[in-house]
């Protein structure tokens, strides 16, 4: 089965939770941070196990900010989730104002298997991830798509 035949991805309220945590605290510094969830392919579904956040650094520039992760960081995370059975199903960063896909996230992707998800979320996530300023993006054979509110409620899962 592949991420593109996934009906649903159950997150657990406590990787939502530690991932806003992560995310909040490197807003404090007003950086940017990308987090990873994996989990395992059951059925249709990807059980989401683990938040990953492979060493990264925030780049401030007249255009805005963004995250920069090494090519051996990314190596490292590759090959935990082949020795853990894991599968890359999910991306997650927040902007400092609105919630968008930029042209950055676009080509620098982490997560690029076609049928993933990359969440967005807006004001640096000072809300919850189920919010109305939240974006979520799946990734097609065409690029990224943004998906409705009413679609990725119904893919993406809190649970627990």
């Amino acid at each position: 089965m592949s991420l593109a035949d996934v009906a649903r991805i159950l997150v657990p309220q406590r990787i939502v939770d530690e991932s806003l945590s992560a995310i909040r605290q490197a807003a404090a510094a007003d950086d940017e941070l990308f987090l990873f969830w994996s989990g395992t392919l059951r059925d249709r579904e990807l059980q989401i196990e683990h938040v990953l956040c492979p060493p990264q650094r925030c780049v401030h520039s007249e255009d805005g900010m963004g995250v920069v992760i090494s090519g051996e960081a990314l190596h490292q995370q590759s090959v935990w989730l082949a020795a853990h059975g894991q599968t890359l199903g999910v991306q997650l960063h927040a902007h400092p104002d609105d919630a968008y896909h930029s042209d950055s996230d676009d080509r620098h992707a982490v997560v690029t298997r076609t049928g993933a998800l990359s969440v967005v979320l807006a004001q640096f996530g000072q809300s919850s991830l189920i919010a109305p300023a939240t974006r979520v993006y799946r990734l097609e054979r065409s690029g990224w798509r943004r998906i409705t509110p009413a679609q990725w409620s119904s893919i993406l899962q809190v649970v627990g």
